[in-house]
């Protein structure tokens, strides 16, 4: 199966994961793609960071959201897309998932390293200050 394949079937599976296994199929194969930063762009123009940060909010898998935070993270690594992640709505799931106290604290690491990384592009401040992300990173 190629990347591509191997991408597009990740984000159709996780639209609607069957159960926690399928979650940590998904969210461990889009963090190991993610390591690859020549991928970067096709998994935000194909809509990998949007299946990640749905499987962020919906899983109750720690394990399944700490992947998928990881890749969110990776992917926010590259300067270039910042501005484009941003623009997919996913700041919600972080900033909620990071300020949770109860949450789980590698997860909630990794949430955090996605939006230090999202801060990275001045074009970014307005939108993450509207959405509170600085007190629940405190």
């Amino acid at each position: 199966m190629t990347i591509t394949n191997q991408l597009e079937s990740f984000v159709a599976r996780g639209r609607h994961p069957r159960n926690v296994k399928d979650q940590r199929e998904i969210s461990f194969g889009f963090a190991e793609l993610s390591t690859n930063a020549d991928l970067h762009e096709r998994l935000v123009n194909k809509g990998g960071v949007e299946t990640l940060a749905n499987l962020l909010g919906i899983s109750q898998d720690s394990e399944s959201q700490q992947f998928a935070a990881l890749a969110i993270a990776n992917t926010a690594s590259t300067n270039s897309l910042c501005k484009k992640i941003v623009n997919l709505d996913v700041l919600e799931s972080l900033v909620a998932y990071v300020g949770n106290e109860a949450g789980d604290p590698v997860g909630r690491q990794y949430c955090a390293m996605a939006l230090g990384n999202l801060l990275a592009d001045p074009d970014n401040h307005e939108s993450i200050v509207e959405m509170r992300c600085i007190p629940a990173l405190i």
